[in-house]
C-alpha cells in the first residue's frame, strides 16, 4: 500500500513539473513578454518594457486621459492632438505625435487610440510578433522594403521602415497603436516604440 500511495505521489510530481515545463516562459521581445498557457496571467503584469530603464536624457510624455507613457529623445519634438469624440459619443480617438526636429521627413512616432490598419500588406517582408504590455496582449511588427537601398551590394539587411505596437481593446474597450517611421533612425524609433507603457 505505501510503495502504492509512493509511485502514485511521484508520478503526480513528475506530471506537475512537466505542465510547469510546458507551460513556462516563451521568447519575448526586448522587455515585453509573450507567455503562454495557464501561468501567463500570473507572469505577465510583473513584466516591464526594456525601455521603462529609459535613455539617458530622455524626456516622457504622460497621457493621464488615456493612461500611457511614452518616452522619447529630448531633441525630438511633441503634438499633442485633440480629443475627439462622435457625435453620439461612442467613438473616441487621439493622436500624440513625436518627431525629430521640424522636417516632415525625419523619422516619427505617433501614438493613436482608436486607430487601426493592415501593417505592411502586400510591402516587402515583415516581422510579426505577440507581444504583452501589462498585461495586455498585443502584436508587434517590423516592416521592410522588398527593394535594398543600395541594389549593387551582394549582401543587402536593410532596416525595417515601420514598426508597429498595435494593442486591441487593451484595458478591455481601446485600440492602442504605436506607429513608427524608420526613415533614417529605426534604432531611436524602436526605442521609442517599445518605451510604451500603461500606467495606474
Amino acid at each position: 500500500m505505501r510503495a502504492a500511495f509512493s509511485f502514485i505521489l511521484t508520478a503526480g510530481l513528475l506530471t506537475l513539473l512537466a505542465l510547469a515545463s510546458a507551460l513556462g516562459q516563451s521568447p519575448d521581445r526586448g522587455g515585453w513578454a509573450a507567455f503562454e498557457g495557464a501561468l501567463e496571467d500570473e507572469l505577465r503584469d510583473d513584466q516591464t518594457p526594456r525601455s521603462a530603464d529609459v535613455q539617458e536624457g530622455w524626456l516622457t510624455y504622460r497621457n493621464d486621459l488615456y493612461d500611457y507613457e511614452v518616452s522619447y529623445p529630448a531633441e525630438w519634438q511633441i503634438e499633442v492632438g485633440e480629443r475627439l469624440v462622435d457625435d453620439r459619443g461612442t467613438f473616441e480617438t487621439q493622436r500624440v505625435r513625436l518627431r525629430r526636429g521640424s522636417s516632415s521627413a525625419g523619422p516619427f512616432v505617433s501614438v493613436y487610440v482608436n486607430f487601426q490598419g493592415d501593417w505592411c500588406e502586400g510591402i516587402g517582408r515583415r516581422i510579426v510578433e505577440d507581444v504583452f504590455v501589462a498585461g495586455n496582449g498585443g502584436r508587434y511588427y517590423e516592416c521592410f522594403a522588398d527593394t535594398c537601398p543600395n541594389p549593387p551590394e551582394p549582401v543587402c539587411r536593410p532596416d525595417p521602415y515601420r514598426i508597429v505596437l498595435f494593442l486591441e481593446g487593451a484595458r478591455g474597450r481601446l485600440n492602442y497603436t504605436v506607429f513608427g517611421e524608420a526613415r533614417d533612425d529605426a534604432a531611436t524609433v524602436r526605442r521609442i516604440v517599445e518605451s510604451f507603457r500603461f500606467i495606474d
